[in-house]
């Protein structure tokens, strides 16, 4: 007598499919959670380029448009104009090669731009507000933007946040140098000595920003033991000559 298989499946069988199902469901997740963090940091290190692009972009106009007068002939140079730069004390700057970031530091940069003409954020007819301070600090890692009438007019009511910020979706702004460059006698152009040199080949402006959260997966090449070893970080560097040298 034959007998004859009964439709379906056996308990074995389905226990069997059932496993095989939970692994791909397993490993479809695992697939979708790595596409999600991959989304993630490329949006977040897309963020990080647009800010800080868009910041450093301001400050290299404002340098720029700095009224220098750095002649030692007082009759060409009534007034002796320049670029203030201000490091706090027992911090070397600019940071050395490999260094992104260093604690305690800090830059705060005077200067004035012409007056009677509108050149942001000195925009308010007549335009008399031609002093511009730029301050960074490592503290709060935010880049903060002013005009006044006197380079040093503390009340600058109109302090701007320019770049940087907190929470883990911010970029914060881990270093910011401004740092006269001088040219030797064979034309090679390199930084001076100390802030106050006299910038015979102009300024070099370096700028570095960092997304707000760690990737424990990712070692920064530049600073692989150092405080940002596991952050993605962007550096943007000009050398700028101001307009009337």
């Amino acid at each position: 007598m034959i007998k004859r298989r009964h439709s379906g499946f056996s308990l074995v069988e389905l226990m069997i499919a059932v496993t095989i199902a939970m692994a791909l469901s397993i490993a479809v997740m695992y697939v979708y959670a790595g596409q999600i963090r991959t989304f993630s940091q490329v949006a977040r290190k897309e963020q990080i380029s647009q800010e800080s692009r868009s910041a450093f972009e301001v400050l290299s106009n404002l340098v720029r448009q700095a009224d220098l007068c750095l002649s030692a002939d007082t009759n060409r140079c009534p007034t002796n104009l320049s670029v203030g730069l201000t490091y706090p004390n027992g911090v070397s700057n600019p940071n050395p090669a490999t260094t992104l970031q260093r604690a305690n530091d800090s830059v705060q940069i005077n200067f004035v731009v012409p007056s009677g003409y509108e050149i942001w954020p000195n925009s308010t007819s007549p335009y008399t507000n031609n002093a511009i301070r730029i301050e960074w600090s490592s503290t709060d890692g935010i880049v903060w933007l002013s005009a006044g009438a006197s380079v040093t007019d503390g009340a600058r009511t109109n302090r701007l946040q320019l770049a940087g910020g907190t929470g883990n979706m911010n970029s914060q702004i881990v270093n910011l140098d401004l740092w006269p460059q001088q040219v030797n006698s064979t034309g090679v152009v390199s930084d001076a000595a100390t802030a106050s040199a006299k910038p015979t080949g102009g300024y070099r402006l370096s700028m570095t920003a960092r997304v707000g959260t760690a990737d424990s997966s990712y070692t920064n090449v530049t600073d692989p033991t150092g405080p940002l070893k596991n952050y993605r970080t962007i550096t943007y560097q000009r050398n700028i000559i101001p307009r009337n040298w």
